[in-house]
């Protein structure tokens, strides 16, 4: 059993059906990558798993832990631990890096500091917290602060688009 399973899921925008009877199972502690060419889907599974509004009327089941997910919603999914990281990462203009990362912890305590999760990205602390998340930060920059709030919310699951 896989800690997220699909099982003969399917999805379907207008006449385009984007995912066609796919069962798959991502094992917990393994890294897996779903490749393939520009359209094949592979945004549209993470979407999908993630509970996306506009994904959710897929075909099939969903499971987190061996339990069905499909009713849920994507803040529901994100309590469970999954979380999904875009694939161009957002800019918050007026939001520091620090407070972008340490608000990504939540409520339950931060085992990880902002400035431990950005040098494990490989970025300088120094040089990072204090700037804003905004145009300044190049695409590359801006992904690696998303992977560094990620890793503070010690999510079980992170899908990566």
């Amino acid at each position: 059993m896989g800690i997220i399973e699909l099982k003969d899921v399917s999805l379907s925008f207008g006449e385009h059906r984007i995912l066609q009877n796919l069962t798959i199972d991502f094992w917990e502690g393994h890294i897996h990558a779903v490749v393939g060419p520009n359209g094949a889907g592979k945004s549209t599974l993470a979407h999908t798993i993630m509970g996306l509004p506009e994904y959710r009327r897929h075909t099939g089941n969903i499971l987190f832990n061996g339990s069905p997910i499909n009713k849920l919603s994507i803040n529901q999914r994100a309590r469970l631990g999954i979380t999904l990281a875009w694939q161009e990462p957002a800019r918050f203009h007026g939001i520091s890096v620090r407070e972008f990362i340490q608000h990504s912890g939540g409520k339950n305590g931060k085992e990880l500091e902002a400035g431990q999760a950005l040098e494990l990205v490989g970025l300088d602390p120094d040089r990072y917290l204090i700037r804003d998340v905004d145009s300044t930060l190049s695409g590359g920059e801006r992904k690696r602060i998303e992977l560094a709030s990620i890793v503070v919310m010690q999510p079980k699951v992170v899908l990566m688009d």
